[in-house]
């Protein structure tokens, strides 16, 4: 295209041919340099943080829904870190003194202890 340029000054009369052939010179050294400039800028004003990604809305979701169940898992690892063998052995104690007392947490606990205690023999 540049050589159409200087082609058309030359014939109009602007350009003489030995004009034209150093203009010819000037532009054939400095073209490429100004494209390997101006294409990447060019580029970078085109594009973005993920412009090329090929991901979805639904694929976002399911990230997003994975790294909050993977923060949840982090807080349960931090959580059980601090347990200590301690605390374990008193839950359990606990646990088998509140049996050994019919005491249970759940509703399904205390209805077996009662239908339990009502079926219940002294002496058998």
């Amino acid at each position: 295209m540049p050589v159409d340029v200087i082609g058309v000054l030359g014939w109009v009369g602007v350009l003489s041919d030995i004009q034209a052939d150093q203009v010819t010179e000037q532009v054939d050294k400095w073209l490429p340099i100004l494209l390997g400039v101006l294409a990447p800028a060019l580029a970078a004003t085109k594009t973005h943080q993920g412009s090329d990604s090929t991901a979805t809305d639904a694929d976002a979701e399911v990230a997003s829904l994975l790294g909050s169940a993977h923060d949840v898992a982090d807080i349960v690892v931090q959580q059980v870190k601090t347990v200590t063998p301690q605390d374990v052995a008193s839950a359990v104690l606990a646990a088998i003194r509140a049996e050994e007392k019919g005491e249970h947490d759940t509703a399904a606990g205390t209805a077996a202890t009662a239908e339990a205690s009502t079926d219940y023999v002294y002496g058998r």
